[in-house]
């Protein structure tokens, strides 16, 4: 029983890692909140999905941004992004 707890901690801890690397939290930013949601799931964990940057993906330069409501581009490449994508 202990194991299938540890389990889902480790596994919840490794998305939110991921998570924060892919919304453009430093290495060691995302570790830190990897640790917090590991050892403290219950906080952290809703902690963190609360707190995430919100970013889209660039349909033309495949790269993560922060999204504005008021941006109309991509600050990555500078391509002009219609309202939809």
């Amino acid at each position: 029983m202990e194991f299938l707890g540890l389990a889902i901690a480790f596994i919840a801890a490794f998305w939110v890692y991921t998570d924060a690397k892919n919304r453009g939290k430093s290495t060691g930013k995302a570790f830190l909140w990897f640790l917090g949601v590991f050892f403290v799931l219950i906080l952290f964990l809703p902690l963190w999905l609360i707190t995430r940057p919100r970013v889209k993906l660039c349909p033309y330069c495949g790269e993560y941004y922060e999204y504005r409501e008021s941006d109309g581009f991509c600050p990555r490449c500078g391509v002009e992004l219609q309202a939809g994508e």
